[in-house]
């Protein structure tokens, strides 16, 4: 009777039965699947996290590639800088070379300066307008030695200044109170006083010729009185600080044309 019943339950039940059984398969296939599917994603993932590790020799070679153009760039800026460096020397050289020429030029034209101011020979005197018979004769203002000589082309040295400079007068060694006379005839056209020489007088020659005596006190003649050589002009005064190391003297200065020339050419002994 039990197994009667059993077996009608079966019967009844039997579409549940396989439905169930149904679903435990799909459920136990789908599980496995996932299970597979699983191990395919992990697989594939460490294969992706392995790949960067396969291709980082290849990026170094490229990193190496790259480093080439640098060093080439490298080498191009030592080059520019070397380049900048013998531009920057040659520029040099030119300011220096420059700067040499002015220096050169500077001192040529005080060398012309100078040369002009120098003393004039008797053929410059022809020039000027003179003929040979007409040559510039002077007389002695003072009897005396020359302390200091005309010197326009070389510096000489001056003792109470004690530095070496050009002198456009002839400084003649004479005591105190020495009578001083003029050394030709002409016209009186200054009468003053110097720093640098003291109470002078100065004289038209003629001819583009002036002549200056300094360091003068009781001075006998005035601006346009004509003297003949040999005329009193004044006495031979104490020296001015200028000239103390010296000593007293006569301080004579011929221009001709505002040009220094040296008196000792005219001087007639």
């Amino acid at each position: 009777m039990r197994r009667n019943t059993f077996l009608t339950f079966l019967k009844e039940k039997s579409f549940l039965i396989v439905l169930t059984l149904m679903l435990i398969s799909a459920g136990t296939m789908a599980a496995l699947f996932s299970i597979g599917s699983g191990d395919v994603t992990e697989e594939q993932s460490a294969k992706k996290q392995e790949a960067p590790v396969l291709e980082a020799p290849s990026i170094q070679e490229s990193a190496k590639k790259e480093e080439v153009p640098e060093s080439k760039v490298v080498t191009r800026n030592h080059s520019v800088a070397k380049t900048t460096d013998t531009e920057e020397r040659k520029v040099a050289e030119i300011i220096v070379n420059k700067d040499n020429a002015v220096l050169e030029a500077e001192l040529e034209d005080q060398f012309l300066e100078a040369e002009d101011m120098a003393e004039v020979s008797g053929a410059d005197v022809i020039a000027e307008g003179f003929s040979e018979g007409a040559l510039l004769s002077l007389k002695w203002p003072v009897k005396g030695e020359v302390i200091l000589d005309f010197s326009m082309d070389h510096s000489i040295y001056f003792p109470t200044l004690a530095q070496y400079q050009y002198n456009p007068a002839m400084i003649i060694g004479a005591p105190e109170g020495t009578e001083v006379v003029a050394c030709a005839a002409g016209t009186v056209t200054e009468v003053g006083k110097s720093n640098a020489y003291g109470h002078y007088v100065t004289m038209d020659l003629g001819d583009g010729f002036e002549i200056t005596y300094g360091q003068l006190f009781d001075i006998s003649t005035e601006v346009g009185e004509i003297l003949e050589a040999g005329d009193r002009i004044a006495m031979v005064a104490y020296p001015t600080r200028s000239y103390t190391k010296e000593g007293e003297n006569l301080y004579l200065k011929l221009t001709q044309n505002d040009v220094p020339v040296d008196p000792g050419m005219y001087l007639q002994e």
